[in-house]
């Protein structure tokens, strides 16, 4: 084999080594890529249930339809598939250790942070946004489910930028108002955008 066709036979291989799509590559080209942090609960009339999740987004506006993927070795899984009702808590920049707590192992600790009333689903005390979602759908994805939730209420949290105001929200509101984010394996926060010298 020629010198050239050698090293264009190197280069091809080097090529596909670079491009190559493993669980270690694939997880972390995804880590570049920034989500917001919700908390999905569910109750299976027993007690309050809980999952912190970073797939959750919006899929449709009529009707108002979510996503949200669980892995199918979930506990929450199947009591999600069995309740009415499910909600999900889109959590804010400081509400970082309770991202952790319902992505821990402790069973107690989310239980605590729950709160249980009659007629809807398990709620945090504080949240940013609050959706309470029937179960629309459900697909098979990989090692995780895709559910197909249709929303029915809304709730802001405290800090909240208003949902029936019209015009851009003012980026001098409280953290509180910020979402919490995942990026890079790591809890964050978005910085608020810069403003102009006329403010």
């Amino acid at each position: 084999m020629r010198d050239d066709e050698a090293r264009e036979k190197s280069e091809a291989e080097a090529t596909r080594e670079s491009r190559a799509v493993t669980q270690t590559r694939f997880r972390k080209a995804m880590a570049q890529w920034p989500a917001g942090v919700a908390v999905v609960t569910a109750d299976d009339g027993a007690a309050a249930h809980g999952l912190t999740v970073s797939s959750f987004t919006s899929v449709s506006l009529t009707p108002p339809q979510c996503l949200v993927c669980v892995n199918h070795a979930s506990p929450l899984l199947p009591i999600l598939r069995r309740a009415d009702r499910f909600a999900a808590h889109l959590l804010t920049e400081t509400q970082a250790e309770l991202a952790m707590v319902f992505a821990g192992s402790d069973a107690a600790a989310r239980t605590r942070a729950l709160q249980r009333r009659a007629a809807e689903p398990p709620r945090l005390a504080r949240f940013l946004i609050r959706f309470e979602m029937r179960l629309a759908a459900e697909w098979p994805a990989g090692d995780h489910a895709v559910l197909l939730g249709e929303a029915t209420a809304i709730e802001r949290g405290a800090a909240a930028a208003p949902l029936d105001r019209s015009g851009p929200v003012d980026d001098s509101e409280p953290a509180d108002a910020r979402p919490l984010t995942w990026w890079r394996s790591a809890l964050g926060s978005l910085a608020p955008r810069a403003r102009s010298p006329e403010g």
